[in-house]
């Protein structure tokens, strides 16, 4: 039994970043914008999933008062789904973002949120139009 500096390979190595290969990729591109502090996604029966043939996109704008609450959602479009327009109004009702400022001041803004769903799942694309 060798008790030297090669008895352990591992020991001698960095640590490798496993644990990032075990995690899932973010469900949506809104988890990269810093301003989103809560997204929800909507509650999709599988059913309804599979029905989806490419992309199916449902815009929705939104009112966000100074302290970063939905006070008003509304569908930019409804696509060619009710249950998809439904389900995303529904969700982004329940978003949070971190409050818009001018000037150091907190202000409300309004948001654009595209859903882009597919059969392989959920998409949110998040865009602050103003201020």
């Amino acid at each position: 039994v060798s008790t030297g500096p090669d008895a352990n390979p591992a020991a001698t190595q960095p640590p490798q970043p496993e644990a990032q290969v075990d995690q899932p990729p973010a469900p949506t591109s809104a988890a990269v914008n810093h301003a989103v502090i809560n997204q929800i996604l909507p509650d999709i029966i599988p059913s309804a999933m599979r029905t989806i043939s490419g992309t199916l996109r449902v815009p929705v704008r939104l009112s966000v008062d100074a302290n970063g609450n939905v006070t008003d959602a509304t569908l930019e479009s409804p696509g060619p789904s009710k249950y998809f327009a439904g389900k995303s109004l529904e969700a982004a009702r329940h978003w949070k973002f971190k409050p818009a400022q001018v000037g150091g001041i907190a202000v409300p803004s309004t948001w654009s949120l595209e859903f882009q769903y597919k059969q392989s799942g959920i998409n949110v694309v998040p865009e602050r139009t103003t201020p």
